[in-house]
């Protein structure tokens, strides 16, 4: 009896971490349309998302069957058996969705909690046929094979269909509004918006005709019978509302069609994936306490028979216990929604790949992604030959971007007809499933849609399309690599924790907190330093960003350049293989920065004035030679790093000595370098210049006692060579930090004029 009661425990935690890691990884699917289109002010968005998952909460009691008796046969099941399949998964997930948030990857929860059932499931089952339990019970007598393969191929089925209806309804959406539609086709615009509210509204009312908030006996019936007069009612009277506004204050509706669509999927989320965080708490409180009602003694020989009856939805708010814990799952979501970093991460992921802007791509370009590209290119090349000309034409001329806007200064990734677009073609298809009892990925859906609508948006250009694709590739492998931990996690836990009871759980519960607790420290630790790096981006006018920041960050990379470089030397010749993976560390932290400066900079440089010019030109050179200071400094380390994993031969004193010597002048040349920089004391790059010389002449020294040592065959050729390839990057270093220095004056005197 101790196992069932610290059972009820443990389905309270794990059911409220599962809320938390679950909504911080799904709330990128109703956040993105409006954070990337600006529509509305973060916390307006978060207050128009956290009343959609109030409502969607209290419509989610249907799709808690599929967790009951959708997966698995409840009745195959012993009470001790099940708890222990709901522990494992959840433990599993719990663990699974943090580690994605982490990575800042959106994944199905839908399809983890899925494999996560037919994990443990599988395993009970291979326990009752080799374990010694009195009941040998076939895998397809304790597994809805049937049915897991008709919602799995549901799923993948949903991410072709949604990427390829999200392209096609934004193709004819763009060719209709093009890009330039604030101040024209105002009818249009607000047919087209009152038809997307429309739409999403008759989804809305289908949900409450088969939920439990209209009672069937009066408002439901008069939805049902009066359906199709609503919405004609609802289509005429938004489009209406929508000229008037759009008439008389120059309104645009397009974003308050957006705040309406993100509180109409955040319901639609809430409504299907609800089952996700809290179906397999509720079921194991439903059978624990039917355990009690009948006084069972033992829950090794429980019957779990009556989980395969169907819950009655509307009987659930006669429930005062069942509706507080739906209640409070609502709460704990919606103060997720405002307080959780992990996923506005997850969030910034899926905006990016689906920007309209250029700038820094997170992914690196995939062997893949380039033979998906060149593919796709041909194919286009193809179908340009056998268009009419004039089609293609019309076609260009519809994708237009206009040159300047009135609302140049605001912050936004792509326009609001296409986060339109996204939220009524992911609502309409999540609300779908949801209405039919059909659990298909919320998360799959909402993603492809957006990368359809990219792509039909004409965001993945010939110079990002590889990284986007690449982008893509990225995340779908995360999906599958889900449900396969997902899987395989659970089966191998479940017996542990089954066998293992109380004593067990103790520790798994203590080790899951931790791992938690550490999670969450990395994970702020590195926003923090991510933040520093790419600097402030949301305010102020671009030459202000460039003006503000520039400065700091170089200083910052000439800092972490000298440590780097004055370590790799040293740990080389202590043979510290510990600090030298710190210093790897380090390295690898250093080229992201300079990578993700110029990246951002030379995007912001885009958008400059004909003034600015110059300036910006110059900005191009110097970080030009900062990426290749940089680049060679991080050849030292590698080398280095190579050469201590190869175990090669040692240093004589005479070389240890010589090496120490360059790099404490190499570290007091690039101190020198970061004061000249910091204080702008362009009088004293004549004295930089002169220790460069000196450095210089003892590089090309201890070349000349090199070559001595390997014709007299002196020591080993491994250890001669790595102080070769040392000495020649530190050279290039020595070279580029003087082009850097020259071009930091030329560009501070430029700047100071122009911005």
């Amino acid at each position: 009896m101790t196992f069932i009661w610290f059972t009820i425990l443990l389905l309270v935690v794990f059911g409220i971490l599962n809320l938390i890691t679950g909504v911080s990884n799904d709330a990128v699917n109703f956040l993105n349309s409006a954070m990337g289109s600006g529509a509305a002010r973060r916390r307006t968005i978060f207050i128009v998302s956290g009343a959609g998952l109030l409502l969607g909460t209290y419509l989610s009691s249907g799709m808690m069957e599929v967790v009951r008796n959708g997966i698995i046969y409840p009745g195959r099941f012993y009470l001790d058996e099940l708890i222990s399949v709901f522990l494992a998964a959840m433990i599993v997930n719990i663990l699974l969705i943090d580690t994605f948030n982490s990575l800042r990857i959106p994944v199905s929860t839908t399809l983890a909690v899925i494999l996560e059932l037919v994990g443990g499931a599988f395993a009970i089952a291979i326990l009752k046929q080799t374990g010694g339990f009195t009941e040998a019970v076939p895998v397809n007598e304790v597994i809805n094979i049937g049915k897991i393969f008709f919602i799995i191929s549901g799923i993948i089925l949903t991410v072709v269909f949604s990427f390829m209806l999200g392209m096609a309804v934004q193709f004819i959406t763009r060719l209709i509004f093009t890009f330039d539609y604030r101040k024209k086709y105002k009818i249009l615009l607000s047919v087209f918006g009152g038809f997307a509210i429309t739409a999403l509204m008759f989804m809305i009312f289908k949900k409450s005709v088969s939920g439990i908030i209209i009672d069937e006996n009066n408002w439901g019936l008069f939805i049902d019978s009066y359906l199709p007069e609503i919405l004609i009612a609802v289509f005429a009277g938004t489009t209406f509302i929508f000229f008037f506004l759009s008439l008389s204050f120059d309104f645009d509706i397009s974003r308050l069609v957006v705040l309406f669509g993100t509180f109409a999927l955040a319901l639609s989320f809430a409504a299907n994936d609800l089952v996700n965080f809290i179906g397999l708490p509720l079921a194991g409180f439903e059978s624990i306490k039917r355990f009690f009602e009948e006084g069972a003694v033992s829950p090794d020989n429980f019957s779990l028979e009556f989980l395969n009856n169907e819950l009655v939805q509307k009987e659930t708010f006669k429930d005062t216990v069942r509706l507080f814990i739906f209640s409070l799952a609502a709460v704990i979501m919606i103060v997720t929604l405002f307080v959780s970093k992990k996923a506005r991460g997850v969030t910034e992921t899926e905006i990016i790949l689906g920007r309209q802007s250029q700038g820094y791509e997170r992914f690196e370009a995939s062997p893949v992604a380039k033979h998906i590209v060149n593919s796709v290119r041909n194919i286009k090349s193809m179908l340009v030959r056998y268009l009419p000309d004039s089609f293609i034409r019309f076609v260009k001329g519809r994708y237009v971007v206009p040159l300047s806007s009135e609302n140049d200064n605001e912050i936004f990734y792509f326009d609001t007809i296409r986060a339109v677009v996204n939220l009524t073609v992911a609502g309409l298809l999540i609300s779908l499933g949801t209405y039919l009892r059909f659990p298909l990925s919320t998360t799959f859906v909402v993603f492809m849609v957006a990368m359809g609508t990219s792509l039909a948006d004409y965001a993945w250009r010939k110079e990002n399309a590889v990284y986007r694709v690449s982008g893509v590739i990225y995340v779908m492998g995360a999906w599958i690599l889900v449900a396969f931990i997902a899987f395989t996690g659970t089966f191998f836990l479940t017996p542990i924790v089954f066998y293992g009871k109380t004593p067990v759980l103790v520790v798994i519960v203590v080790l899951l907190f931790y791992r938690l607790y550490r999670s969450n420290n990395q994970y702020v630790q590195k926003e923090r330093k991510r933040k520093n790096i790419i600097g402030e981006q949301n305010s102020g006018s671009l030459s202000e960003l460039l003006k503000g920041r520039i400065d700091g960050e170089l200083q910052s990379i000439l800092i972490e350049s000298s440590k780097v470089y004055f370590l790799s030397v040293k740990n080389l010749f202590e043979r510290h293989e510990k600090g030298m993976q710190k210093v790897k560390e380090d390295v690898g932290k250093l080229e992201y920065t300079v990578k993700t400066l110029k990246n951002n900079s030379l995007s912001e440089l885009a958008e400059i004035s004909d003034s600015e010019l110059d300036a910006g030109n110059v900005l191009v050179q110097l970080l030009d030679h900062l990426s290749e200071m940089t680049r060679n400094i991080c050849n030292v380390t590698n080398f280095i790093i190579a050469h201590l994993n190869d175990g090669a031969g040692r240093f004589s004193v005479s070389q240890i000595n010589r090496m120490f010597m360059l790099s404490e002048d190499m570290s007091s040349y690039l101190n020198f370098l970061m004061y000249i920089q910091k204080e702008k004391q362009f009088d004293s790059v004549a004295d930089l210049i002169r220790m460069q010389e000196q450095i210089l002449d003892m590089i090309e020294g201890l070349q000349r006692s090199q070559l001595k040592r390997m014709k007299k065959k002196e020591g080993s050729t491994r250890t001669t060579l790595l102080i070769f390839e040392v000495l020649a990057d530190t050279r290039n270093v020595l070279l580029y930090s003087v082009n850097f220095i020259n071009t930091y004056k030329k560009f501070v005197g430029l700047r100071d004029k122009t911005w």
